[in-house]
C-alpha cells in the first residue's frame, strides 16, 4: 500500500481516511526507526494467561 517514502503507492485505491493513513505511517515509521517507547506485549495462549 505505501512506496518507499510511506505514500500511497501510485496505482493504489484504499478505503482508509486520511488521518487513518497518517496514523499507519507514524506507526510504521516509529516501528523502522526502533523507537525504545513502544512496548513489546506477547501473545499469551489461554492456558499461560490463566497463570497469571
Amino acid at each position: 500500500m505505501f512506496d518507499d517514502n510511506f505514500e500511497v503507492a501510485k496505482n493504489t485505491t484504499t478505503t482508509y481516511s486520511q488521518q487513518n493513513q497518517n496514523s499507519l505511517v507514524s506507526r510504521i515509521q516509529r516501528i523502522e526507526n526502533d523507537d525504545n517507547e513502544i512496548i513489546e506485549i506477547p501473545k499469551l495462549s489461554y492456558n499461560e494467561r490463566k497463570k497469571y
